[in-house]
């Protein structure tokens, strides 16, 4: 048992992925939308691979609600996995529904089209290849979350944790908000 003992996991608070989130840049839309990967992250603590293959129709703001909808999203034994957002607070809450304020209403985008599009690669320029902003398709894999998580987490000094680390923060959170287990 001694040898197969491992030491507990270090994951972030609730507080120090508040601070991640709120340090993150949002002067592009590539930004705004990272952000938004965060926020959500935090308010649901749903996998990753889950989060890239989410579509509009699956979101449901007025009942604080998203579907994870297993023909489309990764989900785990590819269950569906109906979840609602938990009160982290309004200004993460903000975050996110400020992103879907701006796909909605500046994108246009319907209800099969990513909540997180994948980023469009070009010429820039200086003959280099730069974002371009994003178009109507969904990422690939979850890769780039795992890189948008490790950049906010360094730009504030803390170590990486992977996203999944997010579902221990919100343990952690239910259980300094004495919520009951129906709660």
């Amino acid at each position: 048992r001694q040898a197969r003992t491992s030491k507990p996991k270090d994951y972030p608070g609730v507080d120090e992925f508040r601070r991640a989130i709120m340090a993150m840049p949002e002067a592009s839309e590539i930004d705004r939308r990272d952000r938004a990967v965060m926020a959500l992250l935090l308010l649901t603590g749903m996998r990753d691979a889950a989060l890239v293959g989410l579509k509009m129709r699956d979101v449901d703001m007025s009942c604080r609600y998203i579907f994870q909808d297993p023909r489309h999203a990764d989900t785990k034994f590819r269950k569906p996995i109906h979840t609602f957002l938990l009160p982290i607070g309004d200004d993460v809450d903000r975050v996110f529904c400020e992103w879907l304020g701006f796909l909605q209403g500046e994108k246009q985008f319907d209800p099969d089209d990513p909540v997180f599009p994948k980023t469009q690669v070009g010429l820039g320029p200086d003959q280099g290849f730069t974002a371009l902003g994003f178009g109507r398709e969904h990422w690939a894999d979850a890769g780039p979350v795992r890189r948008i998580f490790r950049e906010a987490f360094a730009r504030i000094g803390l170590a990486f944790s992977k996203p999944h680390t997010v579902r221990n923060t919100l343990v952690q959170f239910a259980y300094q908000q004495r919520f009951t287990a129906e709660q």
